[in-house]
């Protein structure tokens, strides 16, 4: 997928980026590769809406190294996951192995998944929990993923950012409209931070 040259320069920096930080996922203790339940990445609610999906066609776009990707597989979907990361691809294709888990994994930009993995094959598109925000295009995206389904198939999205956990969704009980930033994002950067507050609404703003 072509971008103008600013635009291209930043997804080449965010790939670079997702390269980088690969090894230090698998080693970490959160993905705590091997040893974590992939259903464990779900709320129960996500299940509940995806409804059966044995023998079911599932795309998960952007899939990193494939942590939640197994637990498709379990439920008994053919599935096939995605990523822009080479180093996340690699590492994926050896989870799953270690997981003896049956999963396709194509190395490619999301905006592109047509040309890779086909028109109209899938029953379900998932992505989300922290995807959205790094594309560059979202119309296109949308294109993409239309593309991808087949008849009747459905795109299932769960997405949220790290911050809402800093400021939490909305006011507590007996509180104003203001969130407050009760846990640091930014860990240590000053008081500034530790001390904002924001206006919640309802409506845009």
């Amino acid at each position: 997928m072509s971008f103008g040259v600013e635009v291209g320069e930043m997804v080449r920096a965010n790939r670079a980026n997702w390269d980088a930080r690969t090894p230090v996922h698998v080693a970490s203790e959160f993905y705590a590769v091997g040893r974590r339940d992939p259903r464990s990445w779900f709320a129960p609610f996500e299940w509940s809406d995806l409804g059966e999906l044995a023998g079911r066609e599932l795309a998960h776009l952007q899939c990193h190294i494939g942590a939640e990707t197994i637990a498709f597989a379990r439920q008994g979907a053919r599935v096939t996951g995605l990523d822009f990361s080479a180093a996340a691809v690699v590492e994926a294709r050896r989870i799953a192995a270690g997981e003896g888990a049956k999963i396709e994994y194509v190395e490619a930009d999301v905006h592109d998944a047509v040309a890779h993995l086909g028109a109209g094959r899938f029953d379900v598109v998932y992505t989300g929990k922290g995807a959205l925000c790094y594309l560059p295009d979202l119309p296109r995206w949308a294109a993409t993923v239309v593309e991808l389904l087949k008849p009747g198939g459905f795109v299932y999205i769960a997405e949220f950012h790290p911050l809402l956990n800093a400021l939490g969704p909305k006011p507590g009980p007996g509180e104003g409209p203001e969130l407050l930033l009760r846990h640091d994002y930014l860990e240590g950067r000053g008081a500034i931070e530790r001390d904002a507050t924001y206006t919640y609404t309802d409506g845009p703003a």
